[in-house]
């Protein structure tokens, strides 16, 4: 449209559908969009979430259950020794040895008993004769049980005929262990030792107190004199 003179002049309103001019959305429906946007996607956000940890934990679990190495069954620990005491025989004790005495001499005579020389058989009689050291008759062995056996012949100083009194005569016989040929032996503080028969509870005496050689030995109540003392010469 031209004004009247001539010149263009302002262009009509365009008219809308409705008559009026066309508007874009309104801002509140905008934001409403957004928010309803934003809600969706943090709806999504949270589900996946939930579903990592429902399922994360688990399938980790599982998955370290079926890989971790199976613990070893447990070595059963060594019982402890038991506070009772062990039944062990004893150790053997070694067997009393026999003593030997190089000599067997008198306190009172000086003599060393010795046997008979006439008679160096059983029976014969016993005495004190002079000393002479290496001799085998005048070498003694004392056996455990406490018999007297002489060093050349074997035979064992015994109380003839068991008898238990004063006075009974003393001769080597064959050894039997019997009473009457065990001698306890004690020891004097003085170093000499006394004989005892066993059997008897007598001493052994040089007859008399003798000193001549020759003097034959006897059994006789003991009264600690010289002639029932003697002195033992270590072989």
């Amino acid at each position: 449209m031209t004004r009247s003179n001539g010149l263009p002049g302002p262009r009509p309103a365009q008219a809308t559908v409705y008559g009026s001019r066309r508007r874009g959305p309104h801002p509140w429906v905008l934001i409403g969009l957004g928010v309803l946007l934003v809600g969706v996607v943090t709806g999504i956000l949270l589900a996946l979430q939930a579903a990592l940890d429902d399922d994360g934990p688990v399938g980790l679990t599982r998955a370290a259950a079926s890989t971790a190495p199976t613990a070893p069954a447990p070595v059963s620990s060594r019982p402890a020794p038991s506070s009772a005491p062990r039944s062990t025989a004893p150790p053997s004790s070694a067997p009393p040895q026999p003593t030997q005495f190089g000599q067997v001499r008198g306190q009172g005579s000086n003599l060393c008993l010795d046997v008979q020389p006439e008679q160096p058989t059983a029976g014969g009689l016993l005495m004190v004769l002079p000393c002479a050291p290496g001799t085998p008759s005048q070498r003694w062995q004392r056996t455990p049980s406490g018999m007297m056996v002489n060093g050349a012949t074997g035979l064992c100083l015994t109380v003839a005929g068991a008898v238990p009194d004063d006075g009974g005569r003393v001769q080597q016989e064959n050894c039997a262990d019997a009473p009457h040929q065990r001698w306890s032996m004690f020891l004097d503080a003085d170093g000499t030792a006394t004989f005892g028969a066993q059997h008897s509870g007598r001493c052994l005496d040089v007859v008399g107190g003798g000193v001549a050689p020759g003097t034959p030995v006897q059994q006789y109540g003991c009264n600690g004199s010289p002639a029932q003392k003697w002195f033992l010469q270590p072989v």
